[in-house]
């Protein structure tokens, strides 16, 4: 099972490029402002401060520190994590091999989910995009061989290629490899998922049992001073009335953390089922799944039997850290 499938932390990204998913404003996000979330700690429970430092305080300019001069310390309490520490380190991992990866091509060559995945065997170049536009019917997307776009056909026959039918052909591939890991994804996310409001709900069930507690305890010092007559009978009611009024008003906040709690353990099956729907992969959704899983289609130019270039192109599939060894075949 190639790490990226099994990697949980790959979903979150999934989320972040959804269509619909957008800022308080309603624009899309910007890569840098998802970039900027992956690296904050503090979605780790970490403090960070340190950030900057001021050079001239009447002008209030100052310096970023780099990251290496940040004071970091954990400090769950105060910065209550939102994700886990090994989950955030994996974010933060694939972060900085795709920042290196990325200084190998032009920018302008990311745009599209298939930009800089095309690879031809035979020229050794990848892949420009084109439309074709048509009066009466929808324009379709064609992917060319850099050299064939150069030189044309008589140099590259079959390289060519429909962007739906490489789409059809990824599909093809990746569909029966989720079916047998979506229940083992799925598993990790619903213990992604329970783990986190536990920590949070826990805290507060401790808090909440030792402010009843230390009630318990005023009342009994309360006890004390009515035995001892020291103390106004009135004065001590009164006191008295506002400490149960105070213990009452815990043990509902007790009774509704536990109810909240039976409620989402209730809800595990619904949110299963819907974590597994949103991990089918579809026409809708392939594009997300190209961006993130597919790392190089090589296109290999098919002979026919007297040795000339065939119609047909095979298409070899890599996924991070996995190679597709059947290869999805198709005409152009």
């Amino acid at each position: 099972m190639p790490m990226i499938v099994k990697s949980v932390s790959k979903n979150f990204l999934f989320c972040c490029k959804k269509p619909g998913i957008t800022t308080e404003i309603g624009n899309p996000f910007h890569q840098n402002t998802l970039k900027n979330i992956i690296k904050n700690p503090k979605y780790k429970g970490f403090y960070t401060g340190g950030l900057s430092t001021v050079i001239d305080f009447r002008s209030k300019k100052r310096n970023f520190n780099k990251q290496t001069d940040w004071k970091l310390y954990q400090d769950y309490e105060k910065v209550p994590p939102i994700v886990s520490e090994a989950l955030w380190e994996k974010a933060n991992q694939k972060l900085l091999s795709r920042s290196k990866k990325s200084n190998t091509y032009q920018k302008c060559q990311m745009q599209y989910p298939l930009s800089g995945k095309l690879y031809c065997e035979k020229h050794k170049c990848g892949f420009v995009r084109k439309i074709r536009h048509y009066k009466k019917k929808t324009d379709d997307v064609y992917w060319y061989c850099a050299n064939f776009h150069k030189t044309g056909k008589k140099n590259c026959i079959t390289s060519c290629l429909k962007q739906q039918e490489v789409y059809c052909a990824i599909l093809s591939v990746l569909t029966p490899i989720f079916k047998m890991y979506q229940q083992e994804i799925c598993k990790d996310l619903l213990s992604l998922y329970s783990e986190t409001p536990k920590l949070d709900k826990s805290k507060e069930q401790k808090k909440l049992l030792n402010e009843l507690s230390a009630l318990n305890q005023k009342q009994d010092k309360l006890l004390d001073l009515a035995l001892e007559g020291s103390y106004p009978k009135e004065q001590l009611t009164s006191k008295n009335e506002m400490i149960e009024q105070q213990k009452k008003d815990i043990m509902l906040q007790l009774k509704d953390l536990k109810a909240v709690t039976q409620n989402e353990s209730q809800s595990l099956p619904y949110l299963k089922k819907q974590i597994l729907k949103e991990l089918e992969i579809t026409n809708e959704n392939i594009e997300i799944y190209i961006e993130n899983i597919v790392e190089k289609i090589t296109i290999i130019e098919n002979t026919d039997v007297s040795g000339k270039p065939s119609k047909n192109s095979e298409l070899n599939i890599e996924l991070s850290g996995h190679t597709i060894k059947n290869i999805s075949i198709f005409k152009n």
